[in-house]
């Protein structure tokens, strides 16, 4: 056989085997992953939405969202079921107040002289600490261990917001556990947030709450200008950006029961919806909100009795100390009775043994279970404007949910042992 032959033989061998084997699948190593998108919870308990419980109930999730929810209906055939007997499933919890993902987008710088001037290059604003231009969504990285802990309490989405400065920016709301990069991101750009912290600033101003009040009320004002003449002025990224947030929801930082009075008159100077995030010591000056329209958002931390064993200290604790370990508790319930709606968010507690604990406690102080219920899931997805999706376990809304080995509103150390997030399983 020639070589020219030869050759020829060969790759019309190798193009016919190539083409031969190139019809049959490879074999796969391990167990193929699942692709059951159908899941039908039975026999459980389920909160649908404050004042609507059904017990002995169905849940069906289908694609990542509630196909069905209810007593006598059907299991769709191939359907993947869960026996959830003598457990509580519960809408995700929204927390309104975190910067799990975000808290390390700047960093401090270190100086050793008063900075007068911004050190910013661009068209930003004169003041580093009003950067409203910045949009959390483009720092967000999922912070698997913080996640976590939230998902213990109950919660499976947050809004995320870049926790430093006066004005901050806009949130971003995810889902929290093992979700998809389409399922990561629910809604960017949400709602503004405020605080009277100056935060990673270096410039000498403000260097009171006088200053930072001060601040807010001038940026507002600049903003609404720029907002009116944008056409006539030179661009400006960040007044530009804050002018556009104005008919957002705009979250407003305290630390304290003051501090929320001075934001209810900013509000009031440039009619303006403010959501105050409170301190938990509100109660202290429950006539200064009686009026209020807004809704708030509050903490249920607090500081707990120490040193009361030992005889030589108890001496040393103060009464107004005495009083807020008595009332700080009730703070949630002092709102209520005077026709406060207000979110309940995390922030505060250290870990969900503790959130589940206080959230029991608000409860036992007068706070009713439907009320608590309400202050996790509607008001904030209404706040937020996301109530068409979360909030509740109606058909169509996403399949966020958390199933607690008892019903956290009705019984003593309930604790999450599954956390749903768009329909993905996850089992503590």
């Amino acid at each position: 056989m020639s070589y020219r032959i030869y050759w020829i033989f060969l790759l019309n061998f190798v193009l016919y085997t190539t083409h031969l084997f190139s019809q049959v699948p490879l074999p796969e190593n391990g167990l193929k992953a699942s692709q059951t998108s159908v899941y039908a919870l039975k026999n459980a308990t389920i909160l649908v939405a404050p004042g609507k419980i059904l017990k002995e109930a169905t849940l069906i999730i289908e694609n990542g969202k509630v196909q069905a929810v209810g007593k006598t209906i059907l299991i769709p055939k191939g359907a993947f079921e869960i026996d959830v007997k003598g457990k509580t499933i519960v809408p995700s919890f929204i927390e309104i107040n975190s910067s799990i993902g975000v808290k390390d987008f700047r960093k401090v710088r270190e100086m050793s002289y008063p900075q007068l001037e911004t050190g910013k290059e661009g068209a930003y604003y004169w003041n580093e600490a009003v950067h409203p231009e910045i949009q959390a969504s483009e720092f967000y990285k999922p912070d698997e261990k913080a996640a976590t802990e939230l998902q213990k309490m109950g919660f499976s989405v947050a809004l995320v917001h870049a926790a430093d400065g006066i004005v901050r920016g806009t949130g971003t709301l995810v889902s929290l556990g093992k979700v998809s990069s389409e399922q990561l991101i629910l809604k960017e750009n949400v709602a503004s947030f405020f605080s009277f912290e100056k935060g990673a600033s270096r410039q000498a101003y403000p260097s009171s709450l006088m200053g930072s009040i001060a601040l807010v009320r001038q940026a507002i004002y600049d903003a609404k200008y720029y907002g009116e003449n944008k056409s006539l002025l030179d661009k400006n990224i960040s007044l530009d950006a804050l002018a556009s947030q104005l008919d957002k929801p705009i979250f407003f930082l305290t630390n304290d029961k003051l501090e929320a009075i001075q934001v209810q008159k900013i509000a009031q100077e440039f009619n303006l919806p403010i959501i105050i995030i409170g301190s938990g010591n509100e109660y202290e000056e429950i006539r200064s909100f009686k009026d209020w329209k807004e809704p708030m958002v509050m903490p249920i931390s607090w500081n707990t009795p120490k040193g009361m064993e030992d005889p030589y200290l108890v001496d040393k604790i103060s009464l107004q100390t005495l009083k807020e370990w008595e009332l700080a508790p009730s703070n949630l319930y002092t709102l209520k009775k005077n026709k406060l709606d207000f979110a309940i968010t995390s922030s505060g507690t250290k870990d969900a043994k503790e959130f589940l604990e206080h959230l029991t406690f608000t409860m036992r102080r007068g706070l009713l279970g439907d009320d608590a219920l309400a202050a996790l899931t509607t008001i904030p997805a209404k706040i937020i404007g996301v109530d068409s999706i979360l909030g509740t376990l109606e058909v169509g809304k996403l399949a966020s949910f958390s199933i607690f080995d008892n019903n956290p509103f009705e019984y003593e150390n309930a604790k999450v042992v599954e956390s749903w997030s768009v329909g993905n399983r996850e089992v503590f």
